[in-house]
Formats: structure tokens, sequence, C-alpha cells
């Protein structure tokens, strides 16, 4: 089937090289309507404290927003409530630090593992969920929330060689997104290798190389094996792929302790693990 942009009226965003079907079309004209959509009437009046956090917390935690259980969800409360109140308290937006990668796309095809750097639908469903979100929390909470979209392209670099040319791009492109569908004012980019200085490179660097020469030799599973070649665009053998976890692990623990040291906030993922909150990047 020829390929060919699709563009949505009034959309000059939204052109994805896609296959030309009527509902793919469809579906995709549905999801621009949400940015052109006029925003829900946001409260008129602010709930008592406390009461504005737990109606929030609830709503981040139901199922169109977290794949989590009720249970499960209900652990983060002390790591999101927190953050909620401290916003209440100064009238300012919530605060959320939503992890999305290293500022590019792996590849899910096992016989072609070419990195891409396009911003496609995900991206877009990712800015819509968001949207959606905002519009559910000015029904009661007037001020909204605030995102900053986390690039770790650093991270990118050191552990799988991807150029951080190639990145920035795929970052300036996506500011250009957020532009495009009128949501910069409630969603902006913190990306890595703009805001870390020099020192903390060289670090990452160094402890990186370290890990390499002090690891001992793990088993590496199928499954990380192929996790590893997926992010790298590239087959490897078993051996570099026991070599780049092994950065990884060091590299990414080095890259969380400084976006936390300056971000405050609500860290998210689309995963949840220790410390960071589950969000979908669409329903």
């Amino acid at each position: 089937m020829q390929e060919r942009p699709i563009v949505f009226p009034d959309a000059p965003c939204a052109a994805f090289a896609k296959p030309d079907t009527g509902l793919l079309r469809e579906y995709l004209a549905t999801v621009m309507t949400t940015f052109r959509e006029a925003p829900l009437r946001p409260a008129t009046a602010f709930a008592p404290i406390g009461d504005t956090a737990d109606l929030i917390f609830s709503r981040l935690c139901c199922r169109e927003y977290c794949y989590l259980s009720k249970s499960r969800s209900g652990t983060y409360r002390p790591l999101v409530v927190p953050w909620i109140r401290q916003a209440e308290a100064r009238r300012e937006p919530i605060p959320f630090n939503f992890d999305i990668g290293g500022g590019y796309h792996a590849g899910i095809d096992p016989d072609h593992l070419e990195l891409t750097f396009e911003v496609g639908i995900g991206e877009l469903l990712m800015l819509r969920q968001i949207q959606r979100f905002h519009a559910d929390v000015t029904a009661f909470y007037p001020p909204g929330v605030r995102f900053q979209l986390v690039i770790d392209n650093l991270c990118a670099l050191l552990v799988n060689d991807v150029p951080l040319e190639q990145t920035s791009r795929y970052c300036e492109a996506l500011r250009a997104l957020i532009r495009q569908v009128g949501l910069e004012d409630r969603i902006s980019l913190y990306v890595e290798s703009e805001q870390m200085d020099s020192v903390s490179i060289a670090t990452m660097q160094a402890e990186a190389m370290q890990e390499l020469k002090n690891g001992r030799c793990l088993t590496v599973t199928p499954h990380q094996h192929a996790n590893v070649q997926r992010f790298l665009g590239r087959t490897c053998d078993v051996y570099e792929a026991y070599q780049r976890m092994a950065r990884y692990h060091k590299v990414t623990m080095i890259s969380d302790n400084w976006v936390r040291s300056q971000l405050p906030g609500i860290r998210m993922a689309q995963r949840a693990s220790d410390g960071v909150v589950a969000f979908r990047s669409f329903p």
C-alpha cells in the first residue's frame, strides 16, 4: 500500500506518514477535535484544602489514566498528595514530571531494529491524554496541572550511543507539536542534555565506564538481550548486551538523582516503579 501524509483540517501539525485508510483518517480526525474543543468551564471556587487533593488523586488513579489496581495505586498516595496540597496552598498548577524516554523510538519488529526520531501519533495521543487530565482537574481546581516531559537523551547517548543531534531534533519537533496544538502554557520539555552541567555529565561518563570494569558477568536472559537490541537499534552479542545493561544501571541511577534534585513535583512514567507514579499515554 502506498503511503502518503494524512492532513487534518485546521491542524497544520498533524501530518503523519500512515496507510491511507478511511478508518484511520476518521480516528485521527476525532483525536484532533480534543485540541479544538472549548475547554470545560473551570470551577469558580476552590474546594477546602484536602478535599481537592483526594479528588485529584482519585482521578489520577482511575482506569483512564492508570493501569494499576486501586490498592496498588493507593501505595503512591504519600508521593502525590503532598505536592497537590502544596500547589493548593499557593494556588498554582499541580506539577507533574513525566518521563517519556531518550528522545527516540525503539524498534518493535525484531527484523527491523532501526531507531526512529520522528514525532507521530504516540506523541499526539500523549498530549491529548494530558489535555484531558487537565480538563478533569480544572473542573474542581481552577489552576489545573502543569506537565514537564522529561527526556533523558544523555542516557540514550551514554548507554546506546544515540547521537544528541538526532534526539535534539526530536525534541524540537515535539516542542513544535506542543505549540501547534496550543498546549505550551501547560506542557514543556525538560531535556537532559540542555540542563545537566559539564561536571555532572563527566561524572556520569566516568562512573558508567567504571561500572563496566568492575562489573561481574551476569546471566542475560533472551528477553533482556532482545530488549537491549531494540533500544540499541541493531543486533549485538550477549556479552555486549551485558555491557549495555551494566552501563544502563549506573547511568540511569545518576540521571534519576539529577532530575529529582532539579525538578520538584510528582514523578511519572508509563510504567510505575519505586517513587514513580504510572500515567497512561493513551486511554
